[in-house]
């Protein structure tokens, strides 16, 4: 038989303030091209999605053939470049990171990156 979730005041308000931490990352006005994919990508969740928002805007890809519109790979290979790390927020950065690697991440997941995995029990 499954644990029922005990929810007390206490763990709403830390849930709130988890939120509220996200909330002011995906707020957040990047500091540059790179940090802004990595923060659509958090928020979109999907690099197709990303891409499709990067030709939005009307940025290209210099290619050997001139320039292309964005792709999901393009975002991929971005969100794998290694040099990324000194161009990104380190909790922007860690945050999309595992995301690619889990794709959904849980609340708890999430939590960890900011430091508050004690936070919420998710056993239900």
């Amino acid at each position: 038989m499954a644990r029922k979730h005990q929810v007390t005041l206490k763990s709403l308000e830390d849930q709130v303030e988890f939120y509220h931490r996200l909330k002011d990352v995906l707020r957040r006005e990047p500091v540059n091209e790179t940090e802004a994919v990595f923060l659509k990508y958090i928020e979109l969740r999907r690099t197709s999605d990303v891409a499709a928002w990067i030709n939005s805007l009307g940025s290209r890809v210099k290619s050997a053939r001139g320039e292309r519109l964005w792709i999901s790979t393009d975002v991929t290979e971005l969100l794998d470049d290694p040099a990324a790390v000194e161009l990104v927020d380190n909790q922007i950065y860690c945050l999309a990171k595992r995301m690619q690697k889990s794709g959904r991440l849980s609340l708890k997941q999430l939590q960890q990156v900011f430091g508050m995995e004690e936070i919420v029990d998710e056993t239900n």
